[in-house]
């Protein structure tokens, strides 16, 4: 789907230039594919590795990145990237990580309920990545792996 969201782009963006007014479905393809240009560019002899493009590329493709300002988008890629680097070299056999916020409430703002959005996949991945995992109910550590 990378392809057909830049090329996608790239239309809309054109079209854009005519200066009629955009629609909202318009906006969001647009700030998706200004997102994806961030995540593509590489610096010169900086190749990325192939699974942290894999990374990326699902983040840019299936949208996580759209509350975040494009100009954010590389010191963001560098410090999740820099965070799974972390858990795939760490030596615990057990991590607990959690994402409950105010006792299991809505965040109010965006941002809130994005970083919550955030915390839920690392949470994901560090139990993919451990030898064991523990959902936490109430306080009570329940085995799942």
């Amino acid at each position: 789907p990378l392809k057909l969201l830049y090329s996608q782009y790239k239309e809309l963006a054109a079209f854009s230039q005519l200066g009629s007014d955009l629609d909202e479905d318009t906006k969001k393809r647009l700030a998706q594919g200004e997102r994806i240009v961030e995540v593509l560019k590489q610096g010169e002899h900086q190749p990325m590795e192939v699974q942290n493009q894999v990374v990326m590329v699902f983040a840019v493709t299936n949208n996580l990145l759209a509350d975040i300002p494009v100009n954010n988008i590389k010191r963001f890629e560098a410090e999740l990237l820099e965070f799974i680097d972390y858990i795939d070299k760490s030596e615990y056999q057990l991590i607990v990580v959690s994402n409950e916020i105010g006792m299991g409430l809505v965040p109010a703002y965006a941002l809130g309920r994005y970083f919550r959005d955030i915390c839920g996949r690392m949470n994901q991945i560090v139990a993919e990545k451990s030898q064991e995992a523990y959902f936490v109910v109430s306080g009570i550590p329940m085995k799942i792996k």
